[in-house]
């Protein structure tokens, strides 16, 4: 949603909203969800290649990223702590609360969500490590997997990504800013069973 416009990508679709001051934070974020799920929509068949940036997710918008028919690579990004914005504290972008939203991205007995992915990248997140490794489920095939300041994983997750089919493709792993006592050193522990990674 921050994203300049470059007319000679075309096969992406950028958009800014305008500057509005007057507008209060929780309208701002209504609108990027608004967005979102209008894009979603219209493309849902044909994206691969998806990143948002947005300052909170909605369950709207979720549900729709999680009915993207075939995307190979997801990225959503909710970290904007250069953001000027009447309203908004710096200590918004360094909280990432635990949210039931990302329920959405996991699948259902009636639905598959996602199921393509290769790679994931999660910013500022509030996702657990339930909610993880129920939506890695569905997306077996993943090999690149990334999370900043996704301040609600523990070391659980890596135990997970060691014991279950999404650690044997893994090739990427990255986790950067967690702020947790349980990520530490004893995860080495984990992440040398993941045969195939590779940074």
């Amino acid at each position: 949603m921050e994203a300049t416009a470059d007319r000679s990508c075309l096969h992406s679709v950028q958009m800014i909203l305008p500057k509005d001051e007057s507008r209060p934070k929780v309208k701002a974020i209504c609108n990027q969800n608004l967005r979102i799920g209008k894009v979603v929509d219209a493309y849902q068949q044909t994206l691969r290649d998806f990143e948002v940036a947005l300052w909170e997710l909605h369950d709207p918008s979720a549900w729709s990223i999680a009915q993207l028919k075939n995307p190979k690579r997801l990225s959503i990004r909710l970290d904007h702590y250069h953001t000027r914005f009447p309203g908004i504290e710096r200590q918004f972008w360094e909280s990432s609360p635990r949210s039931t939203v990302w329920n959405n991205l996991a699948s259902k007995p009636e639905k598959t969500a996602l199921g393509c992915l290769r790679s994931l990248y999660l910013e500022r997140a509030g996702i657990t490590d339930y909610q993880l490794a129920t939506a890695l489920k569905s997306n077996p095939m993943l090999t690149e997997l990334r999370f900043r300041k996704c301040l609600t994983l523990t070391d659980r997750t890596f135990k997970l990504f060691a014991e279950s089919n999404v650690g044997r493709h893994i090739e990427t792993l990255c986790l950067i800013k967690s702020y947790r006592d349980e990520i530490n050193d004893r995860l080495l522990e984990h992440t040398a069973k993941l045969t195939h990674l590779e940074v």
